[in-house]
């Protein structure tokens, strides 16, 4: 009996083993695909052409398929290419859309009736479709088109080859892709997520543009971004820009208002033409210190942008950090020779800047409407001062005025709060509204050199009572003459009182 039962036993220790042998090799099959089988493809759905390289570019052929599997080979040969579309991308203009106001559902609505256009279900529509083939769309606008699957074999994604595929949600790149063609995945509003190949040699501009729904994504090792790329992508919160990247070229993260935080690499050099314009979450950013360049509007409307560094550079551009409502900070390096215009408008929240002596140029308007700067210290020698620089800075009340011949018009236009200037000997003009609607200065000298006040210079200084006029000019107290420097004057003095 006992013999009986260590048999039995045996027997159920080598079943139980061989049951988990099984089950070891069937997992192991399973994560090194030796049992997986391969997706089944979808050849009804699909069109073949050969490249004239021994191999095939597929396209779409049924437009109302929602998923898709491309095979890795057709009649034997391998399927290497996405096939693109040259022509079929159209501008924001002729689709009707609305920067930063169109949804995706209302961009989705368009490119639906944009696909009835093209297909013929409808009349001529809103659309100009002259000149856009029906044929060889790759699987451009396959509004339907929710998951597809592409092999190994595949190297090249063509221009426009899901272009306005709104619907899709889903795709795999495989490590194989070697190059995305120009406006790849644009308007696939719907797509989430996207892991792009590391080995991917070229990236074409506008790839995913209007992405609206893509809230992750990889950037490969490359030297340049190509520009609008990741436009309107409004659900992106994070992206790492790799190191090796030389340039972010323009428009590459415009628009994308969810976008919190950005990685920028030390290899960055230039920065192009509204990079991050409208990125509205956009909270605080490190600037790479070998930085040489960066394109206009380039920080446009970041209205959460709290503190930045401003890397050695020879011109902040034009309307560089306008409308950053939140930056209150900000400190302008030793060799910065230029600040363009309206490089600073609208900072509302501007407390201080710290301008180094190396500047020698301020556009027009480079600070207006700073309602909050109370004080700046502007270099010894400007050259070049523009119109307006200090327009609506209402909280600005004390300024140093630095050697320069001519103070251009409305340069403290409306500083409420200045309450006394001394002009420096080398000024020989102060220019129309130069202080108009300074309402509460009081004290003003006037420097040897100075032959010219505007019309209307100080309209509107209405507590301006004490001139020290050292100039030649000939004023009289209460007279509207020499841009009414001496209308409110009770005191005109013609040198300046003992230290």
């Amino acid at each position: 009996m006992e013999k009986k039962l260590k048999q039995i036993f045996t027997g159920i220790a080598l079943g139980l083993a061989l049951i988990l042998s099984l089950g070891a090799v069937a997992l192991a099959g399973k994560s090194w695909g030796w049992y997986e089988k391969e997706p089944k493809p979808t050849l009804e759905a699909l069109s073949f052409e050969e490249t004239g390289y021994g191999t095939y570019a597929v396209s779409l052929k049924d437009y109302e398929a929602t998923e898709v599997v491309v095979p890795s080979k057709y009649n034997g040969k391998p399927v290497t290419e996405i096939v693109g579309r040259e022509g079929l991308d159209l501008t924001m203009d002729t689709m009707n859309i609305v920067y930063e106001t169109d949804t995706a559902d209302e961009i989705r609505t368009l490119l639906l009736d944009f696909a009835k256009t093209m297909s013929g279900d409808s009349g001529p529509g809103e659309f100009d479709t002259s000149g856009l083939e029906k044929g060889r769309m790759g699987f451009g606008l396959a509004t339907n088109l929710k998951k597809i699957t592409i092999p190994e074999s595949v190297q090249v994604i063509g221009v426009n080859a899901f272009w306005g595929c709104c619907s899709l949600i889903e795709i795999e790149l495989p490590k194989s892709i070697k190059e995305i063609g120009s406006n790849a995945f644009k308007y696939a509003t719907s797509l989430e997520r996207v892991q792009l190949p590391s080995k991917l040699e070229h990236c074409g501009a506008r790839v995913f543009s209007y992405c609206m729904s893509l809230d992750k994504i990889n950037i490969p090792q490359t030297e340049e971004l190509p520009e609008d790329l990741f436009y309107e992508c409004r659900a992106l919160e994070e992206v790492t820009v790799p190191e090796g990247v030389k340039r972010l070229s323009e428009n590459v993260f415009r628009g994308c208002t969810g976008l919190k935080r950005v990685t920028l690499p030390e290899t960055l050099k230039i920065i192009g033409y509204r990079s991050f314009y409208g990125c509205k979450a956009l909270t605080v950013l490190k600037m790479p210190a070998v930085l040489e360049s960066c394109g206009a509007d380039v920080f446009y409307g970041c209205e959460s942008l709290l503190e930045i560094n401003i890397p050695q550079m020879e011109e902040l551009p034009s309307q560089m950090f306008y409308n950053c409502k939140a930056l209150y900070k900000v400190t302008v390096p030793d060799g910065v020779k230029k600040i363009s215009r309206n490089a600073f408008s609208y900072c509302e929240a501007l407390r201080e800047i710290v301008l180094p002596e190396t500047l020698t140029e301020i556009g027009e308007y480079a600070f207006s409407s700073c309602n909050r700067l109370y004080s700046i210290n502007m270099p010894a020698v400007l050259e070049v001062c523009g119109a307006g620089i200090f327009f609506g800075c209402t909280s600005l009340g004390r300024v140093n005025i630095p050697q320069m011949e001519v103070l251009p018009s409305r340069m403290f236009y409306n500083c409420k709060v200045l309450y006394k200037v001394i002009l420096p000997e080398g000024v020989k003009t102060v220019s129309g509204s130069a202080f108009a609607g300074c309402k509460l200065l009081s004290e003003i000298v006037l420097p040897k050199t100075l032959t010219e006040i505007g019309d209307g210079a100080f309209t509107d200084c209405i507590k301006l009572a004490t001139v020290y006029n050292l100039s030649g000019l000939e004023l009289t107290a209460g007279a509207d003459t020499f841009g009414g420097v001496a209308k409110y004057a009770t005191n005109i003095y013609t040198e300046l009182p003992a230290a």
